[in-house]
């Protein structure tokens, strides 16, 4: 791996989130905050959506680590559950016992029972549902309902739902008015400007390696601004197999003709950028074109 080639302490561009390397975007700032003035205020519903891979999972992540202490968090990961198999995944994560053999009222009563437990104990229970586009409209209707348990002063059981824009599609419907009615604080994610874009690469880099020094020539930065469009995903796959193909060529830093190979391993992104991609290059290798031709074909790129 290019750890030590590049100097770095570990993998700054990994997909998955790592508070470690948290770089506060201004509009990442700004969802968290709601989030947690919504949490304090003790409403029912909140919401945040945004592209695919514009952040919204690193906010759940960091917004969880945030609550541990004062909150019970249960996280939906699978939108696609039926409202039975949601209050199961609800019983679970609220440890009772043996709900497994129960359904219908008895169900919900013992999970009443648990969250009114746990707010006593001095915790509040919060339902992060990601992919909340794809979750079917008895189960929000089944979320709304449950937002129902609640003291003479607050909510016991607040919800924030994560999902892309479909998600106010899904609200939208005649239906959906009632939890409509009950989303106080929502928030769009948008993709990094330039400079965010950037500043977040720059910044990943000196955490996981400790000192300055530019790694990425302006170049390279501007190309994967371009190719990724500012969401955060796409920026951290083309960096991580940038680096991966200067340590290959055994280059000191990471260059545009790099980028572009990145981009060209890339689904989705190369026919949009390439006419043709990485695959060929490696022919031209293999039938020893000359280094005047190769030069050639990296520039078409």
């Amino acid at each position: 791996m290019y750890l030590s080639h590049f100097g770095l302490s570990a993998l700054p561009f990994t997909l998955t989130p790592d508070p470690g390397f948290c770089y506060h975007l201004p509009h990442q700032q700004d969802a968290i905050n709601m989030l947690m003035l919504g949490l304090r205020m003790g409403e029912g519903f909140m919401k945040i959506t945004g592209e695919i891979g514009s952040g919204k999972t690193f906010i759940s992540c960091y917004v969880s680590a945030l609550l541990k202490e004062k909150y019970h968090v249960i996280y939906i990961a699978n939108p696609h559950l039926n409202r039975i198999e949601l209050l199961h995944e609800m019983a679970d994560a609220l440890d009772i016992p043996d709900h497994h053999v129960m359904e219908g009222r008895p169900l919900l009563n013992r999970i009443q029972e648990k969250v009114v437990a746990t707010h006593l104990a001095g915790k509040k229970v919060v339902i992060m549902v990601d992919e909340a586009q794809a979750v079917p409209v008895m189960t929000l209707e089944a979320l709304r309902m449950l937002t129902n348990f609640e003291t003479k002063k607050r909510k016991l059981i607040q919800v924030i739902l994560f999902g892309q824009p479909e998600l106010n599609q899904l609200l939208s419907i005649k239906s959906m008015r009632p939890l409509r009615q009950r989303i106080l604080f929502s928030y769009h994610l948008k993709p990094l400007t330039q400079k965010e874009t950037y500043a977040y690469i720059r910044h990943r880099i000196y955490v996981a390696r400790k000192k300055r020094g530019e790694v990425f020539d302006e170049k390279a930065l501007r190309k994967i601004y371009l190719a990724s469009r500012g969401f955060p995903r796409l920026i951290n796959i083309i960096a991580h197999k940038s680096l991966l193909s200067a340590f290959g060529l055994r280059a000191n830093q990471v260059g545009v003709y790099h980028v572009r190979r990145a981009i060209s391993d890339t689904d989705g992104l190369q026919a949009r950028w390439f006419p043709f991609s990485l695959p060929l290059l490696s022919q031209f290798r293999s039938k020893k074109f000359s280094e005047a031709a190769l030069r050639e074909a990296r520039e078409a790129l």
